[in-house]
């Protein structure tokens, strides 16, 4: 078994929870591995006893700017790691046989142009230049989706793997349903960053309401960022962040999902809504064309909003594109031995 290494230091949410949740219980079955885990995220520890988790108690840039020393806070410098897997911090220096680097967020290498502060978007302009800096030191480059990895072909010539996220909820929910399935009349919104572009989700919620009017929207995600123009609505519920047995569950029995993100690394949040809700409007990027390569949807335009929409059934698709979390593993530790060779 190969000695492994995984930094997820700065994940406490999200993709970043839910991917450490699923490499920690694969490896604590099958062998163990090193984990470098946040703070918020020692919950982990007592439940997959087989790993080794190793909690940093240093700042997010020192992580980033000095790397030594980072790893001399632990009884790391001597061991000898076959691959080194780095979710979303910067490689500064050669840790294992392989290094391996994932880009968890996209945002550094993209024009920033949809209403973050000056100094969030001088966060993304130094992420830039330390990854770009690190690529050096990096064997490969994963990612979520081929548009995360062709963001970053200007910079990186090395080996590539598109990592996607695994599905087996999903999966499992979708191949589960009975038909026919009553679904409840509401619209769903996942996520309120501002990428999200949650007030034209309203405003497509609106124009579909006025074929549906006792439809009401319910939105998942940090309520601080919602406008109060939104929030005055009574068709509106505003649900807060919310855990994701309770978020699968809701989507389950919606007749609509709403997506309107302009960027995204994965289409994670799509492939938790459109096979379970009735009918998904989603928009028109490039990880979601992935999501459904192949797979029946149309192209709608509306009223509301400027960008055409996706529009797909789940009674009219299948799960072929998704894979299990131990596909995605095991397509890592495949990588790494052909790398190795």
């Amino acid at each position: 078994m190969y000695t492994i290494l995984f930094n997820f230091s700065s994940s406490y949410s999200g993709g970043g929870l839910k991917r450490l949740e699923e490499f920690s219980k694969w490896f604590s079955i099958n062998g163990g591995a090193t984990f470098l885990i946040n703070e918020r995220s020692k919950s982990i520890v007592a439940k997959y006893p087989n790993n080794v988790y190793h909690i940093p108690r240093i700042s997010k840039l020192s992580r980033i700017l000095n790397s030594e020393k980072y790893f001399e806070t632990f009884s790391l410098k001597q061991q000898q790691f076959d691959l080194y897997y780095s979710y979303g911090i910067p490689i500064t220096k050669k840790i294992a046989r392989i290094n391996l680097l994932h880009i968890s967020n996209v945002l550094p290498f993209v024009k920033v142009e949809f209403g973050y502060t000056f100094w969030e978007r001088l966060k993304f302009k130094l992420l830039r230049f330390y990854f770009i800096k690190s690529f050096s030191k990096t064997d490969v480059l994963c990612a979520e989706s081929n548009f995360s990895i062709s963001l970053v072909h200007n910079y990186y010539n090395g080996k590539t793997l598109v990592s996607k996220n695994g599905s087996d909820e999903e999966m499992s929910l979708f191949l589960a349903k009975k038909t026919p399935i009553v679904y409840e009349n509401y619209a769903v919104v996942l996520g309120t960053h501002k990428h999200k572009f949650v007030d034209n989700s309203y405003l497509l919620f609106k124009e579909i309401a006025q074929e549906n009017q006792n439809l009401k929207l319910k939105i998942i995600g940090d309520a601080s960022v919602i406008s109060q123009s939104i929030k005055a609505d009574k068709n509106v519920e505003i649900l807060g962040v919310l855990n994701r047995e309770v978020i699968m569950s809701l989507l389950s029995k919606a007749k609509y999902y709403i997506s309107t993100t302009v960027l995204e690394n994965s289409y994670n949040a799509a492939s938790e809504a459109i096979f379970l809700a009735e009918e998904s409007y989603i928009s028109t990027i490039k990880p979601h064309e992935e999501l459904l390569e192949n797979l029946p949807y149309s192209i709608s335009n509306f009223n509301s909003i400027a960008k055409d929409m996706i529009v797909v059934k789940a009674s009219e698709i299948d799960i072929r594109n998704l894979v299990s979390w131990e596909q995605v593993i095991l397509e890592i530790l495949n990588t790494n031995n052909d790398v190795a060779k």
